[in-house]
Parts: C-alpha cells; sequence; structure tokens
C-alpha cells in the first residue's frame, strides 16, 4: 500500500496537469465543547484527499487511453495486403513461428500453388550432305543425321542430278558412287523418311577428276563400224567353242596395245563385254582401284596376270589379249579365254579390223 501511494503520485506528475476536477475551497470543522465552540482548519486534509483523487483519476485515464491505443494499433494491423507476400492477420488470433500464409478467426490455410507442366522442347531433324573425290572418277558421299530417333525404321535415298540412283532401307550414312564421266559437274542431295514424314539434305555439286586415260573413241584409228562387228563374231566363236556352265561369270580385261593410255585395248574389253551381255552372261567389274591398275599396266597380256585377276573376282573366265597394228590398213586382234579353275587356256581366237 506504501509503494501504490509512492508509485500513482510519481507517475500522475509525469502526466499533462490541465485537469481540475474540484475547486479547492477552504473546509472548516465546528464542534462544541461545554458550550464553546472551537474551529478546526481542515483545508490541508482536504487538499491532500483532492490531490490523491484527482492523480487516480488522471493515473486510470491514462492506462485507459494507452489500452485504446494498443487495441486500434491491433485493428489497424487486423489486414494487410501486399502484392507480393500475401499475408492476413486477424487481431483475434495471434499465431507465432509462422511466416507466410493466411489467418482467418485463429485458422490456418496453406496457399495453393500452380504447377506447370514444361513446354516438350523441339526437335529438329537436319541432313548434313557432303561430297569429295575419289579414285578415278568416282565421288565419295557422307551425311549426318540430327535429331533423328536411333530405333526408328528409316529409308534414304541418293540423287544424283535430280535421278533417284540408291536408296536403303537401313540406317546408313556413306556411299560411293562410280561409273562417272572425267572432269564432269555433278549435283547431289539426300532424301530420308521418318515415320511416313521426308526429310532433305542440303544439295552439293562437285565435278570429278580428270581421267588421264579418257579418250574420243572417234579418234582413235580404227573402222568402229567394222570393230563393232568383229568383236561381236569373236564372242560367237567363243560361246560356240566352249561349253559355258549355267552359273558362268565372266571377266573382259582390258586388251594390251603397247601405247601409252592404251586407249584401243579399252575399247575393244568395252565392246566385247557388251557383246557377252547380250548372250546373257554375267560380266564382272573391277573396283576403281583395281581399274586404275589395269589402266596404268596397258592391260593384261599374259595368263599369270589373268589368273591373278580371276581369283580376285571369283570369276569363271578371264577373256583378254592383245591388238597389234600389222601395217598402215589394218590391225589384229588376239581373244584368250582363261578358265581359271583349271588354270587353263581353253581357246583363242583372231580376226582382223581396218585402219581408219
Amino acid at each position: 500500500m506504501k509503494l501504490f501511494s509512492f508509485i500513482i503520485p510519481a507517475i500522475a506528475t509525469l502526466l499533462p496537469q490541465h485537469d481540475n476536477f474540484f475547486e479547492q475551497v477552504p473546509q472548516n470543522s465546528v464542534s462544541a465543547d461545554d458550550d464553546k465552540s472551537v474551529v478546526q482548519d481542515n483545508s490541508n486534509e482536504h487538499q491532500t484527499i483532492l490531490r490523491k483523487f484527482q492523480d487516480s483519476y488522471r493515473f486510470l485515464r491514462f492506462a485507459k487511453h494507452s489500452s485504446h491505443k494498443s487495441h486500434s494499433s491491433h485493428k489497424s494491423h487486423s489486414s494487410h495486403s501486399s502484392g507480393t507476400t500475401n499475408k492476413h492477420y486477424s487481431h483475434t488470433s495471434h499465431t507465432s513461428g509462422t511466416s507466410s500464409g493466411s489467418y482467418s478467426s485463429g485458422t490456418y490455410s496453406t496457399p495453393s500453388t500452380t504447377t506447370k507442366t514444361p513446354a516438350t522442347p523441339t526437335v529438329t531433324k537436319k541432313i548434313t550432305l557432303s561430297a569429295e573425290k575419289s579414285e578415278g572418277t568416282d565421288i565419295s558421299l557422307s551425311w549426318t543425321l540430327e535429331g533423328f530417333s536411333s530405333t526408328a525404321s528409316l529409308t534414304t535415298a541418293i540423287y544424283q542430278d535430280g535421278r533417284n540412283i540408291k536408296e536403303f532401307s537401313v540406317k546408313q550414312t556413306s556411299f560411293k558412287v562410280g561409273n562417272l564421266k572425267s572432269s564432269t559437274s555433278y549435283t547431289f542431295y539426300i532424301v530420308v523418311k521418318e515415320s511416313g514424314k521426308t526429310y532433305t539434305s542440303n544439295t552439293v555439286t562437285i565435278k570429278t577428276a580428270f581421267d588421264p586415260y579418257s579418250y574420243d573413241r572417234n579418234k582413235l584409228g580404227i573402222n568402229l563400224a567394222e570393230l563393232e562387228t568383229t568383236c561381236s563374231y569373236l564372242v560367237s566363236s567363243v560361246t560356240d567353242t566352249v561349253a559355258f556352265p549355267n552359273e558362268c561369270k565372266l571377266f573382259v580385261a582390258d586388251f594390251y596395245s603397247g601405247e601409252t593410255y592404251n586407249e584401243k585395248g579399252r575399247e575393244i574389253a568395252k565392246i566385247l563385254a557388251n557383246a557377252f551381255k547380250s548372250k546373257k552372261y554375267s560380266v564382272l567389274n573391277l573396283s576403281a582401284t583395281d581399274n586404275e591398275v589395269i589402266m596404268k599396266s596397258g592391260g593384261i597380256n599374259d595368263y599369270k596376270q589373268a589368273r591373278i585377276y580371276g581369283r580376285l573376282l571369283h570369276a569363271t573366265y578371264v577373256c583378254y589379249g592383245t591388238i597389234e597394228k600389222q601395217d598402215d590398213k589394218k590391225f589384229k586382234i588376239t581373244l584368250k579365254l582363261f578358265d581359271v579353275s583349271d588354270e587353263n587356256i581353253v581357246t583363242i581366237k583372231e580376226a582382223f579390223i581396218s585402219a581408219n
């Protein structure tokens, strides 16, 4: 009680001094003793009571005012709306330890979250074709496939000068194009089909190498019409002499002429090969590399070379021979047929053609 009597006046001295509730009028007390009137001055005691009352009243008003401000402060914070956090608190319920979410009437609810499904990346499919010169007049093609499935069925087609020359049903990324003319430009592109869709590569134009063995057949110095007839006669004579098996495979080598580039010997081999094909016989071809070797050697002149090439190609027979100039008016053609398995020359045929 003594502490309380001390604290309230102390706080009251700090409060504004503008409230006067009662006029401080001196109070006198009158008492009678033996018919004598005694006047007692009570003003000091009265002022002390008024001061204590005033101090208590002002303290209660301050406490009430502070409580009201605190309530108003809570109320002002009852709703906060932010564009980034969306936090809401009600005055009726405060929960500590929570930094996000929504509070209403003491109930917490987790904000909803929308999960976006990532977009499927677009797969770009691309075919890149390249070409380079190979042996002789051959062209080597190679290409890369980007974005294509490793398991899907692919159909690949090679186009030369706009014409389909080769098609694959398996995944392949290279091909060698042969039998091209020397010093000639060719255009290539690749078409790939996958799951019903068609994709086209870039277009490549390339010129074949110069062929030192190329020649103009009209300048060979022999009668070409007579050469065609003579070669057809030689083939008929050979097939009439030798009983060819049903599965016969022939290799017709360049005839030997003794010339620098052996133009006449190669021309005779080409005409003989076509004549055998016309009789439905299978005629074999050398690779570009082996063909270049035989051209540089000037053709086949003996059975040892015939045996080497026959075994290389697994041929049944090798047709080879020579063309020799007899005089200024004629040439002599000698044809030999070599049996590869028996290693024996089975027939020799001769014929003459006129010079041009």
